[in-house]
């Protein structure tokens, strides 16, 4: 007598399959983005590496930024010559024409020099017995420390003893700027600094700093050496 197969395991077996829930289909693979380049070298001819991509440096975005960047080099190099100019201005009017004690031209030139800049105000910022101070509105390089006040001296009206003709400027000092000793030696001048119980802030109306911040270059009738 041939075996039968029990009918309840087969259907049973066909229930637990068809109630079973559906296994979820492999969630799809998301394919990484593919880069061009990891830099520069990896790119054909004058193309360059930007954000993965080779790049034609060329494009609008990158001339954009060379022409700003060609912009602000053009506008700093102006900016140099005029500050040299004006440095040049000053020193003439701080030395002495050779050969002799006068100055190689007026103060007020030298003033009116850095007016026209619109680096000082017209008017003085202050005025104290016979000089006119004017305050900088922005530092400039000179002789390697920053220059920031004026002091021409001068008298429009005697307002008592003792006037002595001339400039004077004050300095923040800077490392490896001039000798400014050594210089004065030259130029017919005297150095003050604030290290020998001169204030040069209360002088020039300076922020208040440590002292040896500042130095005055004092280049007037006083300061001339004595002939002999």
């Amino acid at each position: 007598m041939p075996l039968t197969r029990p009918l309840f395991s087969v259907a049973a077996l066909a229930t637990l399959v068809a109630c079973s829930p559906a296994a979820a289909p492999p969630a799809p693979s998301v394919a990484a983005p593919l880069l061009q380049c990891a830099k520069d070298t990896d790119c054909k001819g004058d193309r360059i590496c930007e954000d993965g991509r080779c790049t034609d440096p060329g494009t609008p975005a990158l001339a954009r930024a060379a022409t700003a960047s060609a912009a602000d080099a053009t506008a700093a190099d102006t900016r140099g010559a005029a500050h040299a100019a004006l440095e040049h201005v000053l020193l003439k009017a701080l030395r002495m024409k050779p050969g002799t004690q006068e100055r190689g031209i007026e103060p007020g030139e030298a003033v009116k020099a850095f007016i026209d800049a619109g680096l000082v105000a017209r008017a003085p910022d202050y005025r104290a017995d016979y000089s006119d101070y004017r305050r900088l509105r922005s530092p400039i390089p000179f002789l390697g420390h920053e220059l920031l006040a004026l002091d021409e001296e001068y008298m429009a009206e005697y307002v008592g003893c003792c006037v002595s003709p001339g400039m004077a400027v004050a300095l923040r000092l800077r490392p490896g700027g001039a000798d400014l000793d050594a210089f004065a030696r030259e130029a017919g001048c005297s150095v003050d600094r604030d290290t020998d119980g001169l204030s040069l802030i209360d002088a020039f109306d300076l922020p208040a700093a440590p002292k040896g911040t500042y130095a005055a270059i004092k280049c007037k009738e006083r300061d001339l050496p004595v002939e002999e």
